[in-house]
């Protein structure tokens, strides 16, 4: 076979092959033999036709479409093996021609990435603070939660709940014609329909009536803009928030609590806890975004952002089934074709693939490693909020080989961006040139010093090289079997189309006597 190989800039080779003719050939007999046996030609038992009677018969090209899957499938192979490529994906067809037959795949590799000096990446956590004024202003919201309204007497307040009979007229067309309508007058007089609509019930008694003529705003949407509205309007009812008294009391009806005081704690603590959480996830954010931007190189082959595209879609499907809710309906409310969804979430996707390649790059130069130990503690861990068959059926997932895997890659990711913290707050040591680490505000000769004293004899340096031999291989070891039916699967899928090539074997010399 000829073979040749052309590098594309997105991490991708064009594999050329031009397979030699007896290979085609003898692929073309077997091929023949194949379809004899699965048709009737006359004169002739089943599978005993000579080949050129069976071309005639059926014709080339049903032949080569008998036979060309194996025989790419053969090719591929051993141009893999002979250019030493290792495709991390399915190769993809790019164009075949026949006679001479050649082959041209368009290879997927391994991406290649440089993460650059991610360890001079600082960046601060925002302070977080709870005011006084903050917890107050909880503090009311929750008393205005448990009031309730309570009919009063007396002249209409801002605030306050009316119950009005309206009806407005502009060119005796109606505006609004309601019959025991509630709304709540604001002092604000941008919340309002019409400029000074609120303003006129002020200071209105129960069973009083006013009319008054109103002008809507010339620039609003309404169809009534820039007309004059005259409304009658009857006041039935007034209603008054109850006032509830912040006190000891109050406190114990919203929880264990004793006093007021405690209860303004608790919500401090909790106001303390979700800024936490917010700061936290905006400061990963940052980090992350500090990853991408100080990257030297990351090239990726096009199938990889495809995968990543397919996940997000995935779970997007997994939350709308939660919902009751299935893509297509989805798609419908939304009014987008399934085209238009994949290339919106293209940029999402691009995002989260960058940044995975990077910290598995940052996490394979830092040395960050995962123990079985820590993959079983994780999965405990997460069937805690389970019970019964669904506890069961998801530890048995958790727990197969490639549930570990994947719990041992989150888990391994959790710790790279916990290291990337580390450093962005400045809390890591620093490598010297001669790769020995530094602690923040150490000098170089002090550390120095710091190793002679601290070094290790020979026998207890053996020592501790042979454990991390021994732990790295058990690492390695439950990598490897977590991934052996992943990785199996893919080599199939990349190395070959989806069904595999029986092997070639020349026609014996009867046969080749009874064809000819």
């Amino acid at each position: 076979m000829k073979i040749s190989t052309e590098q594309l800039d997105n991490r991708q080779v064009v594999l050329t092959i031009e397979v030699e003719p007896e290979r085609v050939e003898r692929f073309l007999r077997q091929g023949a033999r194949r379809l004899a046996n699965r048709i009737r030609i006359p004169g002739f038992r089943k599978g005993k036709a000579p080949y050129q009677i069976i071309v005639n018969m059926v014709g080339k090209n049903a032949i080569y479409q008998e036979v060309l899957d194996d025989l790419i499938q053969e090719a591929y192979r051993e141009a893999l093996s002979q250019t030493q490529i290792e495709p991390i994906a399915q190769a993809e067809l790019d164009d075949i021609q026949i006679e001479p037959l050649v082959i041209r795949m368009r290879v997927p590799l391994a991406p290649e990435v440089k993460p650059g000096d991610y360890r001079s990446i600082r960046v601060e956590q925002e302070e977080i603070e709870v005011t006084d004024e903050e917890v107050e202003e909880v503090l009311n919201d929750l008393r205005e939660s448990r009031s309730r309204w309570v009919e009063v007497d007396r002249p209409a307040q801002y605030g306050d709940l009316l119950t009005v009979d309206i009806k407005g007229t502009a060119d005796e067309e109606t505006v609004i014609d309601q019959t025991d309508w509630e709304f709540v007058p604001a002092e604000d007089a941008e919340a309002e329909i019409v400029p000074g609509f609120d303003a006129a019930f002020i200071g209105m008694e129960p069973g009083e009536t006013r009319e008054f003529t109103l002008t809507y705003p010339a620039d609003s949407n309404s169809r009534w803009a820039g007309k004059d509205v005259h409304f009658v309007a009857t006041l039935k009812k007034i209603q008054a928030r109850e006032t509830i008294e912040l006190n000891d009391e109050f406190a114990a009806s919203i929880g264990d609590f004793q006093t007021l005081d405690e209860l303004r704690e608790s919500i401090r603590s909790e106001l303390r806890s979700e800024r936490e959480r917010e700061a936290q996830a905006k400061h990963v954010e940052q980090v992350l975004d500090a990853l991408v931007e100080n990257a030297e190189l990351v090239k990726y082959p096009p199938i990889l952002l495809e995968q990543e595209i397919d996940r997000l879609i995935q779970d997007q499907e997994s939350r709308l089934q939660a919902s009751g809710l299935s893509m297509d309906e989805y798609l419908k409310l939304t009014q987008t074709t399934p085209e238009q969804y994949h290339e919106s979430i293209r940029p999402q996707a691009e995002q989260r693939l960058v940044r995975n390649l990077l910290l598995d790059a940052v996490a394979d130069a830092e040395e960050i490693t995962v123990t079985p130990e820590e993959v079983e503690a994780e999965i405990v861990r997460m069937l805690q909020s389970m019970a019964g068959d669904t506890r069961e059926q998801m530890g048995a997932l958790l727990r197969t080989p490639a549930g570990r895997q994947i719990v041992a890659q989150d888990l391994r990711t959790q710790k790279t961006i916990e290291r990337l913290l580390a450093i962005a707050r400045g809390e890591v040591e620093e490598a010297t040139s001669e790769g020995e680490a530094v602690e923040p505000g150490e000098t170089e000769e002090e550390a120095e010093a710091s190793a002679e004293a601290s070094a290790p004899s020979e026998d207890e340096e053996s020592v501790e090289v042979k454990e991390a031999a021994r732990s790295e291989a058990e690492v390695k070891g439950t990598a490897e079997a977590a991934g052996s039916e992943a990785e199996e699967e893919s080599q199939q899928e990349s190395e070959h189309p989806p069904e595999e090539a029986p092997e070639a074997q020349e026609p014996s010399e009867a046969e080749q006597a009874e064809e000819s």
